[in-house]
């Protein structure tokens, strides 16, 4: 495979996961797959010399990258599992559930 063919591939790849992850629900999953396909997307436009491609999938990456932190910062900061305070009195019999 000659280097233009390889280079075709990889710019294939970048915009294929962009596209599947417009298919993705879950929010981290999206901008995981978005990022890798914008910084993909990035390199191939960087090598060919198309500056506004550059510029507009370097700047997903960014938002990429701003929101996969904050999707990080949120789930350090909210615990897993709340523990409920539950009275004695209020628990039913063994045989009543």
């Amino acid at each position: 495979m000659d280097t233009r063919t390889i280079l075709e591939v990889i710019g294939w790849i970048g915009s294929g996961l962009v596209v599947i992850s417009l298919m993705v629900a879950r929010q981290r999953t999206f901008r995981s797959l978005n990022l890798t396909g914008s910084l993909i997307a990035t390199a191939y436009n960087l090598v060919l010399g198309v500056w506004p491609a550059v510029g507009m999938n370097a700047t997903i990456a960014l938002i990429d990258l701003y929101w996969l932190i904050r999707l990080r910062r949120a789930d350090a900061s909210s615990p897993a599992f709340e523990a409920e305070r539950v009275e004695p009195s209020s628990r039913a019999p063994l045989g009543s559930r």
